[in-house]
């Protein structure tokens, strides 16, 4: 068992089903798991108002699952010590996104005004959220499949990017894609710069 001081970080979520395919409402009774090594760590299910909260976690990555009537929302996201409150959605089929947030490695908070592509793109808002739509489609799903490519980019930011092989990416699901930037070395007051 690990020591208590080492379970700091919990994880508050709120499950919505999207706009796109309802209204946004909340969504209560969604199963929420998370995993490490396909292994269930923690569950949650939210409650009337689309709410749940994890605690006693371990900062750092995991899976996640979240299971409702409407679709199957998974990914990976990233779980710092600072509790900030997340929202989880769940679609309609045909509906689908790509969604999630990009936090500062080190402080762990959310960085705004970062550029993320995968699959569309998309900016993230104050807190470091991002939503890349697939939009409604009129037939039962469509799919990504091949080398398929991820930037993110934020001022003051390590640019992040990587290629991955992709079978699938159903168009009428969730997928949570968390990233963690590295800040760039803070270079030295002016006045303190070495003279020639």
């Amino acid at each position: 068992m690990l020591p208590t001081f080492l379970l700091a970080a919990v994880l508050n979520g709120t499950v919505m089903l999207h706009p796109q395919s309802g209204a946004g409402e909340p969504v209560g009774g969604a199963l929420v798991e998370l995993l490490q090594d396909q292994t269930t760590v923690a569950t949650a299910t939210s409650a009337t108002d689309g709410t749940f909260s994890i605690p006693d976690l371990v900062t750092g990555t995991y899976s996640i699952r979240l299971s409702s009537d409407h679709t199957e929302t998974r990914g990976t996201i990233v779980v710092h010590d600072d509790g900030a409150p997340r929202t989880f959605y769940v679609f309609d089929a045909p509906c689908g996104a790509i969604f999630g947030r990009v936090d500062d490695a080190v402080t762990g908070l959310g960085v705004p005004h970062a550029s993320v592509d995968i699959l569309g793109s998309s900016g993230t808002d104050a807190n470091g959220d991002y939503f890349i739509s697939f939009g409604c489609e009129k037939f039962s799903g469509y799919k990504f499949s091949g080398t398929s490519g991820v930037n993110v980019t934020a001022r003051h930011y390590r640019n992040l990017s990587y290629y991955f092989r992709s079978e699938h990416v159903d168009g009428f699901a969730g997928n949570v894609l968390d990233f963690d930037l590295q800040p760039l070395a803070t270079p030295p007051p002016r006045d303190r710069l070495p003279r020639r």
